[in-house]
């Protein structure tokens, strides 16, 4: 679609090192307001409102990847093929016969 090819050594270069940066620069403010002995104790722990530096930025890249794809099936499938979430349908009850939903003849005594 886009040709870059070209800026691919380019950006292997660049974004590691921007990367880098940003991580430094959050661990950095979020170690001088927490508390040590806290971080000490709760390590890879759910933590409000504040980032959880613990987890590697291999594994978010693996759960956003792996996050984005489970978005694009659904959406494709929403707008392309609505019919696999959500079935066919019912049948149209008007071509049912009289036979099929149990109904004897009119002819016939009850």
């Amino acid at each position: 679609m886009f040709n870059l090819s070209k800026l691919r050594p380019a950006l292997r270069l660049i974004l590691p090192a921007l990367n880098r940066q940003a991580v430094q620069g959050v661990r950095k403010a979020s170690t001088e307001a927490a508390d040590s002995k806290l971080a000490d104790k709760y390590t890879n722990a759910w933590r409000y409102r504040e980032p959880n530096l613990d987890v590697l930025p291999s594994t978010m890249f693996k759960a956003n990847y792996i996050a984005t794809l489970m978005w694009y099936w659904i959406l494709f499938h929403c707008w392309y093929d609505w019919g696999r979430l959500t079935g066919h349908g019912l049948p149209d009850p008007k071509d049912w016969t009289d036979e099929e939903l149990g109904i004897p003849p009119d002819d016939e005594d009850i």
